[in-house]
């Protein structure tokens, strides 16, 4: 057996969990209506965006190092992210219902 074939057989591959994707969606959709709203014209608004997005990456980036170092699969961590679920879903699509009835607004409006 060669080494790659034994290193490969040692590394274990996790497929991502739909509150993982969720949340980088949501990361994306953030940084794309912000973009859309500000147009960068100016040295002050580049620095406004810039800073929106270090400060939306340095969040991404933060929960995603503190799930890797102390998310456990427990009672207690699985509950939690169930309960939280409802309330995220609820608030995802209350915001695609004011940007669908804006979107409606603008064109037949």
């Amino acid at each position: 057996m060669s080494v790659l074939a034994n290193l490969e057989s040692k590394i274990q591959h996790e497929e991502a969990t739909n509150i993982e994707l969720f949340f980088d969606l949501f990361f994306a959709a953030n940084l794309t209506v912000f973009s859309e709203v500000h147009d960068v014209t100016n040295l002050a608004q580049l620095r406004s965006y810039m800073g929106y997005f270090c400060m939306l990456w340095f969040t991404w980036a933060l929960v995603g190092l503190f799930d890797v170092r102390f998310v456990t699969d427990s009672i207690f961590g699985t509950f939690s992210k169930r309960s939280v679920l409802p309330a995220a879903d609820t608030l995802f699509i209350c915001i695609f219902l004011v940007f669908f009835l804006y979107f409606f607004l603008v064109l037949f409006g």
